[in-house]
């Protein structure tokens, strides 16, 4: 069974390309099974780069994403 189903159906080219390191949808996904995250939530994601898991967490969990 795939742990990983919310990053599974994004391009994988894509995310290599713009993210750093090889597997950080893969950690994001793994940290978000840990956490319940919840539409009321707000989300500080710090060091964002361009943004890319602000953007997964806000469209994924629909939590409001803060990206600096």
């Amino acid at each position: 069974m795939n742990n990983y189903h919310r990053t599974e159906k994004y391009d994988k080219h894509f995310l290599s390309q713009n993210f750093m390191g090889p597997n950080a949808m893969l950690m994001l996904d793994e940290i978000t099974q840990s956490v319940e995250l919840t539409k009321e939530m707000r989300v500080l994601d710090l060091g964002c780069g361009k943004g890319l898991t602000s953007v997964f967490l806000a469209k994924e969990y629909g939590v409001q994403t803060f990206a600096v």
